[in-house]
């Protein structure tokens, strides 16, 4: 197991505005047709809520239903444009650019997460799709860079065969692959590039078309100053023992939280990791420590109250969730 408890100089004690505004889920109803909302953290964007709560989507429409349609990552710049459903309300909050990474089991979409960003100037972070080519190499077909203009213009040029960097040893291994200090991390081929730019987590997260073949990479790149999750955890399933456990985690400057969580083990439905195994399903909540008893007082303590879980298939088998405490 790899817990980081990296040296950012970062005040711990309150939550930070970054680059991300808003996360929220969207599940199929009962028939099957439309996406409709499961849950969502918006922070103070109360309007942007009150116009999401009672929406829904076809295949198709707007970001939620793109995902659902491509079966892949969708990145979508210009919300306050009309092809975002909700480009009215978008615009009010002030939202540049939304993220949406599907989940499917085999066949059957358990959910979209839909990632909603702010590209002021204070705000700071990356979303990348890292898709197969013809030589069978990653590269990089869509991207989402707010204030790393020449971090985006490097990667744009970057290739990586399978197990090759953070896109393809993510594509070996087809598991969630978390690398912190990134500017001085050997397996992270652009580590100039984000130690100029201040960069200091990278999260990649497999997209898996079948159980043999990816479908693409999604990085997340998190940089100190602005981080889009300031805690990160991915936790793997042991069928041996019929639990969750934490494999990786990055807890920024929270080394009491790093030593709360190292022998944290959680069976179906407990936590916010067994919840997403449980339903299968992934989750965005703003009373983490409802969840997470073993550690209510430290997230309460830290403002680690919005969260969200991630599960990630392989297949039709989840193979680990990871939970991003926001």
């Amino acid at each position: 197991m790899t817990l980081s408890v990296a040296d950012h100089d970062v005040d711990s004690s309150r939550p930070l505005a970054g680059l991300l505004r808003a996360v929220e889920t969207w599940t199929l109803e009962d028939r099957g047709e439309r996406l409709t909302w499961r849950s969502g953290a918006y922070g103070e964007l109360d309007a942007f809520r009150a116009a999401s709560v009672d929406e829904s989507f076809a295949c198709g429409e707007g970001l939620p239903g793109a995902a659902w349609e491509t079966r892949g990552p969708v990145v979508m710049h210009h919300l306050s444009a009309g092809v975002f459903k909700r480009a009215a309300a978008a615009r009010e909050a002030g939202l540049a650019a939304g993220i949406a990474l599907p989940c499917f089991r085999g066949d059957q979409l358990q959910g979209v997460v839909v990632f909603l960003c702010d590209d002021g100037a204070n705000a700071q972070g990356a979303f990348e799709v890292w898709s197969r080519n013809h030589r069978e190499e990653l590269g990089l077909t869509d991207s989402y860079y707010a204030n790393l203009e020449r971090f985006g213009v490097i990667s744009q040029h970057v290739k990586f065969p399978r197990g090759s960097g953070l896109p393809g040893e993510t594509w070996e291994s087809h598991f969630p692959l978390l690398v912190s200090n990134l500017g001085r991390s050997k397996a992270f081929m652009r580590a100039a590039g984000a130690k100029a730019d201040g960069l200091a987590t990278g999260l990649g997260v497999p997209v898996m078309r079948t159980a043999l073949e990816l479908d693409s990479v999604v990085v997340l790149l998190s940089s100190a100053r602005t981080p889009l999750a300031r805690a990160i955890e991915v936790w793997g399933r042991d069928a041996e023992q019929d639990e969750m456990r934490i494999c990786q985690a990055d807890y920024g400057s929270l080394s009491e939280l790093a030593d709360a969580s190292r022998s944290l083990r959680c069976a179906s439905g407990e936590g916010l990791a067994g919840r997403a195994w449980q339903s299968g399903t992934p989750e965005a909540t703003e009373s983490a420590e409802e969840f997470e008893s073993a550690r209510a007082h430290l997230l309460v303590q830290h403002g680690l109250t919005t969260a969200v879980s991630v599960p990630a298939y392989v297949g039709s088998e989840m193979t680990s969730v990871v939970v991003m405490y926001l």
